[in-house]
């Protein structure tokens, strides 16, 4: 049967399940203790020595120094690489991804994984309102739709009907009128004109 990953020692993960304010003061407390420590056991060290061994005091202060800051970076590498983990997961959401995966953060520093968890939930509502929204959007188009429909049918029913009525009369009007008033049959020739184009036009 193969092995599975191993799992961090104890100690390594419960440091990991620390904030990162702890960790970095936890890593500069041991180099503080550490650095004075060691500074003082080298300095009582050396007085024994002749004045001669001063570049010796300031080969190993200048050792000291490098030691503190190369550790002060290493550990202010690992305490801030969640940070940089959600800082990357939050520009995969800039270019389109629509979730962050908060698994990755949950065993880690609590604030970053916090953090994480608000970011995941603030997407999740943004994306449920954009449904919303757009569920909105679409009765909104349905019922204008429908209002377009309802107002084309009472003009084409009502207002046609009217038009039609209208155009028939003319004509009988038109019809029993005695042919010496051509005038007047005119007008009413050129107004049944009208009421039929505007007829045509409102189908």
């Amino acid at each position: 049967m193969a092995a599975g990953p191993s799992q961090p020692s104890g100690f390594w993960a419960r440091l990991r399940r620390l904030s990162v304010f702890n960790r970095v003061l936890i890593g500069n407390s041991v180099v503080i203790v550490v650095g004075a420590v060691g500074g003082t056991l080298l300095t009582r060290h050396l007085v024994t020595h002749t004045p001669e061994d001063l570049w010796l005091i300031v080969a190993f202060a200048g050792l000291g120094i490098l030691l503190s800051l190369v550790v002060n970076y290493a550990i202010l590498r690992s305490a801030l690489a969640p940070l940089r983990e959600l800082r990357t997961a939050v520009d995969r959401v800039q270019a389109g991804q629509r979730s962050i995966d908060v698994t990755r953060f949950q065993d880690g520093d609590p604030d970053t994984g916090g953090l994480a968890s608000a970011i995941h939930s603030m997407l999740a509502r943004l994306e449920d309102d954009a449904h919303r929204l757009r569920a909105l959007s679409e009765r909104a188009l349905n019922a204008q739709e429908d209002e377009r429909r309802r107002i084309a049918r009472g003009l084409h029913d009502d207002t046609g009907q009217a038009l039609s009525t209208l155009i028939i009369h003319l004509e009988h009007i038109e019809s029993s009128l005695p042919t010496e008033n051509g005038d007047l049959r005119a007008r009413l020739a050129s107004s049944r004109d009208i009421a039929t184009r505007t007829l045509e036009e409102l189908r």
